[in-house]
């Protein structure tokens, strides 16, 4: 968190030491322009009067400050001294060496006294305030020593008014100057903050834009994308492409003619489309860009299936809410019933043939019960203790039990994993509880029609190393096409013993998990189920 001031201010510093190298740059610049002009001034030697006054003293400074500049440029290439110490070098030299030019040609009234203003004014630009103030002052003293020197020593009329008046002007060019400096700094300052703030809104808006659920097109007045996130190259595009740069016809031909429906009639609703990647409903929004829609349009793609089966969750859940409530009423007079039963059945004057009926009611009340159990269940939103779990050691644990609690069946339950370590994140009662359901499940119903059933437990890795898939199959005969589409639904069962709520409740526990269930069959006899999980280890790292 401290790293941002500091890098700030280091960042302030560094600006602030280019701005001082630059105008010390121009001011050297200026120097070495000057001192030439007065060196071919001094070498024509014009008769007017005020280069006469000392034409050899004239020359002489001119040269040295000629000499002079290229001394501070060599200074400035080398970046030596300092920049502060550099500063103060150069525009402290500068009033003795200008006293000397000035004065040599003639003095104030010779019209070159104004130069002293720059150097005052540079003061002001690079150096403090008191510094800037100092530097003024000597410049003010300076001249006012030569006028009073010219005046009792060589015995000419000094120009006092003159020195006074460029004096009172040098501290005002020094004061506005460094007012002007630090203006100059807030404003830049205030720049950079800003550019900073629009750099960070900007990457938040792509940020957004991108990780958005809804697909997002910006397109232009003539149809061409200008923008499309990630959500709306998957919706448009069959392969790992961008839409952005291509035209809207190309990408999408029934878009673009939804949207010329859109421009006829904006009041239009219920405008879908098929998506050419998955052929999943999409529904978009059209928004105008500009007053008249001359920026362009802005969409937005809704994919329905998303939509329908958020509705499809919240209707499940309200269906849970009510069945278990339903449940609790039907279980105390179910459980009447069967008591009712049992009793009925232990009394010596009911004879064998009343005794079955008692034995079929009995059996139908186990029945109802395992269906309240079952929806009870479905309403309790079962919280994951998640733990560490060593896969393939778990595994062949669970194997040896299941075998042991079915010694009378008849089938066989294979195991096959990596010899190297499986680390998965999951809460084991879960994790036997989905299997044990699929296994149960293709004990049932994938059972070959002549042979023995043949279930092999099975432990993968992905290419990309990230997820680790456990299969279950089965040498049945499959399920047929129009089952497998409904097996995940609650209440769906194709057998009169079931509550088809299995594999419901076994997608909700690897849900709670972290992981996913899915019917992976294939073409070929029997059927494989596929709990996906993450490699614990590479989440962690």
């Amino acid at each position: 968190m401290s790293a941002g001031p500091v890098a700030d201010e280091s960042s302030r510093t560094q600006r602030q030491a280019s701005y001082v190298w630059r105008i010390l740059a121009l001011l050297n610049a200026f120097r070495a322009v000057f001192a030439l002009l007065l060196l071919g001034i001094s070498l024509v030697r014009w008769d007017t009067a005020p280069w006469q006054t000392n034409s050899d003293l004239f020359f002489f400074g001119v040269l040295g400050y000629w000499i002079f500049s290229i001394i501070c440029g060599a200074m400035l290439l080398r970046g030596w001294p300092r920049l502060s110490r550099q500063a103060w070098i150069q525009l402290a030299a500068d009033l003795p060496l200008l006293t000397l030019i000035v004065y040599s040609a003639g003095g104030l009234p010779a019209g070159l006294g104004v130069v002293f203003l720059l150097p005052i004014t540079v003061s002001g630009l690079v150096l403090p305030v008191s510094a800037s103030a100092s530097l003024a002052a000597t410049a003010a003293s300076i001249l006012l020593g030569a006028e009073l020197y010219q005046q009792r020593v060589l015995g000419t009329d000094g120009a006092f008014p003159q020195a006074i008046l460029l004096g009172s002007i040098g501290f005002l060019a020094a004061a506005s100057a460094n007012i002007l400096a630090r203006r100059a700094e807030e404003s830049m300052h205030l720049a950079e903050r800003q550019a900073i703030d629009l750099k960070d809104l900007s990457q938040l808006n792509e940020i957004v834009i991108q990780t958005i659920q809804s697909g997002i097109l910006v397109i232009d007045a003539h149809r061409q994308i200008q923008l499309s996130n990630g959500q709306a190259d998957r919706m448009l595009l069959r392969r790992n492409r961008t839409a952005a740069g291509r035209a809207l016809e190309n990408v999408s031909k029934e878009l673009s003619e939804l949207l010329d429906q859109w421009e006829d009639a904006p009041d239009t609703e219920h405008l879908c489309f098929q998506s050419p990647a998955d052929h999943s409903e999409i529904a978009p929004a059209f928004t105008s860009l500009g007053e008249t829609g001359e920026n362009g349009t802005l969409i937005f793609l809704e994919d329905m299936s998303v939509t329908k089966r958020r509705m499809q969750d919240l209707k499940l859940k309200a269906l849970g809410r009510l069945s278990a409530s339903i449940a609790h009423e039907i279980r105390n007079p179910l459980s009447a019933i069967n008591h009712a039963s049992e009793l009925l059945a232990e009394s010596p004057t009911v004879s064998s043939e009343d005794r079955k009926l008692t034995s079929i009611v009995s059996k139908h009340c186990g029945r109802i019960n395992d269906i309240v159990e079952d929806i009870l269940q479905l309403s309790r939103q079962p919280t994951a203790k998640a733990e560490h779990v060593e896969l393939s050691a778990w595994l062949a644990g669970y194997v040896r039990n299941y075998r042991e609690e079915r010694p009378m069946d008849n089938f066989e339950l294979r195991l096959n994993v990596p010899e190297e370590a499986i680390p998965v994140r999951v809460d084991p009662e879960h994790l036997r509880r989905v299997l044990s359901n699929l296994i149960d499940n293709a004990l049932l119903h994938g059972r070959p029609a002549d042979g023995m059933p043949i279930i092999q437990l099975s432990v993968t890795r992905a290419t990309d190393s990230q997820r680790i898939f456990v299969d279950v199959a089965d040498n049945g005969g499959g399920i047929p096409p129009h089952v497998a589409a409904n097996i995940f639904e609650p209440f769906f069962t194709t057998s009169h013993q079931g509550t088809g709520l299995g594999l419901f409740i076994c997608r909700e526990l690897c849900e709670f998990n972290g992981a996913s269930l899915q019917l992976a069959q294939e073409a070929g006899p029997g059927c494989r189920f596929r709990l996906s999980f993450h490699d614990s280890q590479r989440r962690t790292a």
